[in-house]
């Protein structure tokens, strides 16, 4: 509800008010005719036009301000009328005048004149309706001061409600937008004062409405400054994804006192050490961190990018210039977004947008009309180029008045190809304000695109010998039985230095290996005993991952092996809830029937939290750890699950596998239990069939459905996978956020994902147990089994056609009832669809050899008797087609289509055997159906709306046409199969059909059809005034045209 509206329906009512009340009160000569008329002089048909644009305004002003009529504007004081009620007064007395002014200009002469328009009024109202009418109009003077003053009130309010709501939620995205709400609240002061002086002055008449329009622009003001901050929001929002802090804050801070050489400056630093500080105040291009798995990549990218020495030495290479600091972290483990292009290029955009609002008007309007919104009321999803243009576009905004220096961590992580993202990257950092901080592993895609410069670049490993040395007698010397092991310091300095040269500059063994150590100082060992635990640590990584796993009891063995196979396969990081539903599943197979379905309380979530803790590292000895802040659960390190995807480990967890486990099936449980027990609190908008905004409830229904694929129809558990489904199925519904745009019934958002990937194993078990199940997914659903797009789109040859889609709907036309014949809502209420007609529309509209996709799509719906058994189940023949060009039925979409086959024997055959069907179907060539059709549709609609026949459109081609182009043994054949249809020889329309044959074959062809059609008046002798010469046609043409009317006439 918007009082903006209310507040031009109130100017509209003024500006009535006011004329009717002079036009009534003054003494304005009026005349039927303006021949000859004194400018001092109104006109019957000037007062009509006047009044009538006045009855508009007031419609459309009662329409747009309906939401406010209906809520506030129905209320009223004691005694006072409602603005509601008001409006219709107004509207009312605007429709009487109206009335009156009509009748006087067909009742009075050209020539009649009156003095006033009240005199003439009076000839047909008496005096105490003049009377009542003038009173009225006083009396809706005076109240409108009452009633506009509450309406300012009213947008106040509302203004001031959506403001706090803007602040709010620019707090949460940590929006910098404070200049705007500074301007919004300067302008909401400024509106209360001015609604103050309003109810003190009460004015009326010309002063009234000028105050209205100054009040009016006022709020309309207001409205377009919170819009504009809004829009920000929505795309600043529409740039974020849910997993886009996760990384960042899985990473773990750099340890105290480590990293500090990127400052210092002294002598006794190494160059490649100082280098990077260098290149923030001054550097340009591309800086690039290298590094050994495990040698603290991350951590050193994040503590760059988040410490607040780094801002003030890019401030020397920004100058005047705004800096922002934007940074990335590729995450192979993570979800699809934190390893892709688009990820990177969102993340990048919002950091630059969160802290530089002025930088958004380079995405330009996002909406897909100026200033409205998409169908489902949301931004449209982003593209890589529109990601690139823009980013291009901000860095050069506003001639350059930022400088942006991008952190982009792991590009080894980056799931595609990297010599594509290294050329990216580099283009975009020629940018005299971007440059690029970027680490990944000494690969050689990454040294030959970044390493030749020596003073941008470093190698972690040569810089960090320090770093471990401080990290190792802190971790050590911390232990509070560390003072009583080693109470001589060289004892001390010798393992510290020992731990050192072993780790070779991998940061991730040095933390293994000092866990271990405090382990032993904790088990009271010596410290000869500390001495050997250290050189029973392997030096090669992958040695020691093995060691830490044969390290777990055995009784855990099992479920060590089942919980790693889990964390490898899963395609993001699961939450922890995840890993207890599959304990629960040792003690009950069917735990995800009997699961709630409802979220944790918060109780329940610590209680499972602290309970997993325990539970993971008694199953994988810290290499799998939770997250506290997400829940989720990772790896310790990338370089765990890289060890454990090897084949010697697979190899090493799948030994110790309990008998019976299915990791699709254990996956696919766990999947429908977390989607049981989670709480949804984003939307979900629908963007099309089986299309919605990625979100969390879509990202875990999609990846229960492709372990459900993954276990098969033929295998022993398919049956319980299945089951499974069908709880889904029955509890996504109630999943759904309050907020989700659906235009559909909930039901058919499993459905429609079955659909789009094509789970034709569930399908066949489904459909034929519930011949209903596919109802909920409306009516364009024959057409989206096989693509995505609507039905009443326009065909186009690049459409993507599900490779399944055909025996997809094979199986629902055997199994569901389906409407084919329903109309299907389109924008256009004339152009009326059914699924049956639009489906044929698309088969049949290619030409030869310039639609692959359509004539391929038009063969398979042959080849598996699509057609044919839509036909048997009603299919309307006579369905209209509207075609750009013309328009006609279904029947003659499939004839004319003739003309575009080739010579094929074996297509010929299937295509006659369609043809058959119609004709069994009751299709014929009498245009009796589209005359009647084109006739109604005329006194329907008005205007003229042509319905071709089968003889406008397929005989007037046959007669016009060059057919050696064509398939002419197909052509006879078709003709000779229509003729059939023929009841009544002498009707008027058979004199085109015979015209049109003899124009088109030859001479032998047409003896033909005389022999085998007598009933008809075939031209006698040889034809004259042949339109073309095509008696060419070879022998093979007439010999076929015997078999197949010898086979016709069995038919018949």
């Amino acid at each position: 509800m918007d009082p903006l509206t209310a507040v031009g329906l109130a100017g509209n009512i003024v500006q009535f008010v006011q004329f009717a009340a002079d036009l009534i009160q003054t003494a304005v000569e009026i005349r039927r005719s303006s021949t000859g008329c004194t400018a001092d002089v109104l006109t019957l048909d000037t007062l009509y036009q006047q009044l009538n644009n006045f009855n508009d305004e007031l419609a459309s002003g009662r329409s747009n301000a309906s939401g406010y009529l209906n809520g506030q504007g129905s209320a009223s004081n004691p005694g006072v009328i409602s603005f509601r009620e008001l409006s219709l007064l107004c509207k009312s007395d605007c429709e009487e005048l109206l009335s009156v002014v009509d009748t006087l200009k067909g009742q009075c002469g050209p020539r009649k004149r009156w003095r006033s328009f009240r005199t003439a009024l009076s000839i047909l109202w008496k005096k105490d309706k003049i009377e009542e009418l003038e009173k009225r109009l006083n009396r809706t003077q005076m109240t409108m001061t009452l009633h506009i003053c509450t309406i300012a009130s009213h947008a106040q309010e509302s203004r001031m409600r959506q403001l706090e709501e803007l602040q709010t939620e620019s707090n949460r995205l940590q929006f910098n937008q404070s200049a705007k709400f500074d301007q919004i609240i300067t302008t909401l002061d400024s509106l209360k004062q001015h609604i103050g002086t309003f109810k003190r002055q009460k004015q009326v008449g010309d002063a009234l409405t000028a105050e209205l329009a100054a009040l009016e622009q006022q709020i309309s003001k207001l409205s377009l400054s919170q819009d504009a901050v809004a829009e920000e929001q929505a795309i600043l929002k529409s740039l974020s994804f849910t997993t886009r802090p996760i990384r960042h804050a899985s990473i773990p801070r750099a340890y105290q006192k480590t990293f500090r050489w990127v400052y210092q400056s002294n002598g006794n630093t190494a160059n490649s050490a100082t280098s990077l500080a260098q290149w923030l105040k001054s550097g340009k291009g591309v800086f690039w961190v290298s590094g050994k798995p495990g040698s603290g990549k991350s951590t050193f990218m994040k503590f760059i990018a988040d410490d607040p020495r780094t801002p003030p030495l890019l401030s020397r290479w920004s100058g005047s210039k705004k800096v922002i600091i934007a940074s990335h972290y590729f995450w192979s483990a993570g979800t699809t977004m934190q390893k892709s292009q688009e990820g990177l290029l969102r993340t990048l955009l919002y950091e630059i947008f969160r802290q530089c609002p002025e930088c958004i008007s380079v995405c330009g309007n996002r909406r897909s009309g100026p200033g409205e919104e998409d169908e489902s009321g949301i931004l449209p999803p982003w593209t890589l180029p529109s990601l690139y243009q823009i980013l291009r576009k901000a860095a050069t905004y506003d001639t350059a008045s930022t400088r942006i220096c991008f952190f982009v961590d792991g590009l080894d992580e980056y799931d595609g190809n990297h010599g594509d993202l290294c050329k990216a990257l580099t283009d975009l950092s020629k940018s005299p304000n971007i440059k690029f901080c970027l680490s990944s592993r000494p690969w050689n895609e990454f040294e030959q695109a970044f390493g030749d410069d020596p003073q941008r670049k470093l190698y972690m490993q040569d810089l960090t010998r320090n770093d471990i040395l401080e990290y190792t007698r802190s971790r050590l010397y911390e232990h509070p039985r560390w003072l009583s092991l080693a109470p001589e310091s060289s004892h001390g300095d010798w393992l510290v230095e020992e731990i050192e040269k072993r780790a070779c500059g991998v940061f991730l063994w040095v933390f293994l290996a000092t866990r271990l150590l405090r382990q032993g100082l904790t088990n009271r060992d010596s410290f000869s005993d500390i001495r050997r635990r250290l050189e029973s640590v392997p030096v090669e990584l992958e040695v020691f991952f093995r060691q830490i796993l044969e390290s777990v009891e055995p009784f855990y063995h099992g479920k060590m092996s089942t919980t790693l196979q889990m964390a490898i396969a899963a395609e993001e990081p699961l939450h922890v809830m995840a890993y207890d539903f599959h304990d629960q599943d040792y003690d009950d197979g069917d735990y995800v029937f009997h699961l709630p379905v409802a979220p944790y309380t918060p109780d329940e979530d610590r209680d499972l939290k602290e309970r997993m803790v325990w539970w993971l590292n008694s199953r994988s000895r810290g290499l799998l750890e939770m997250n506290r802040e997400f829940g989720t659960v990772t790896f310790l390190h990338r370089t765990v699950r890289d060890f454990l995807k090897t084949r010697e480990m697979s190899d090493f967890l799948a030994h110790k596998v309990p008998s019976q486990f299915n990791l699709a099936l254990c996956l696919l449980k766990v999947y429908a239990a977390m989607i049981k027990r989670t709480r949804f609190d984003e939307p979900f908008d629908r963007r099309g069939f089986g299309e919605y905004d990625k979100c969390y409830l879509l990202s875990l229904t999609t990846s229960a459905l492709a372990r459900t694929a993954e276990i098969g129809g033929s295998h022993p558990s398919s049956i319980i996978a299945y089951r499974i489904l069908e709880e889904l199925d029955r509890i996504i519904p109630m999943k759904c956020h309050p907020s989700c745009k659906v235009s559909i019934h909930l039901k058919a958002f499993l459905r429609e994902q079955l659909i789009v990937g094509q789970h034709v194993d569930f399908l066949t078990w489904k459909l034929p147990r519930d011949p209903h199940y596919l109802s909920v997914c409306g009516p364009h659903i024959i057409f989206n089994i096989l693509t995505n797009r609507d039905a009443t789109d326009q065909p186009d040859s690049d459409r993507l056609w599900r490779s399944r889609g055909i025996e997809m709907l094979r199986l629902a036309l055997e199994s569901q009832n389906l409407e084919l014949n329903s109309a299907i809502i389109n924008d256009d209420l004339l152009l009326c669809w059914t699924p049956w007609s639009a489906l044929i529309h698309h088969a049949t509209f290619w030409r030869r050899g310039r639609n692959k996709l359509l004539e391929e799509l038009f063969w398979g719906l042959l080849e598996s008797d699509i057609l044919s058994t839509m036909l048997h189940q009603g299919a309307n023949i006579d369905s209209t087609v509207w075609a750009i060009n013309r328009n006609y039925s279904t029947f003659t979409a499939y004839v004319n289509l003739a003309f575009e086959l080739s010579s094929d024997t074996a297509r010929d055959a299937l295509y006659l055997r369609g043809l058959q069907e119609f004709l069994c179907a009751g299709a014929t060539i009498n245009p009796c159906s589209a005359v009647s059709l084109s006739h109604f549709l005329h006194q329907e609609f008005g205007h003229p709306i042509k319905i071709h026949s089968t003889i406008e459109c397929f005989f007037d081609c046959l007669k016009n046409t060059n057919l050696r182009a064509c398939n002419t043994e197909l052509l006879a054949e078709v003709a000779d199969m229509l003729l059939s249809t023929i009841d009544e020889p002498n009707a008027w329309y058979v004199e085109q059909v015979r015209e049109a044959i003899e124009a088109a074959f030859p001479m032998e062809i047409c003896n033909r059809f005389r022999t085998r059609y007598p009933e008809i008046s075939w031209t006698r002798g040889r034809r004259r005034g042949k339109r073309r010469a095509d008696t060419e046609l070879d022998r093979g043409t007439v010999k076929s045209l015997r078999t197949r009317s010898t086979r016709s006439s069995r038919r018949m």
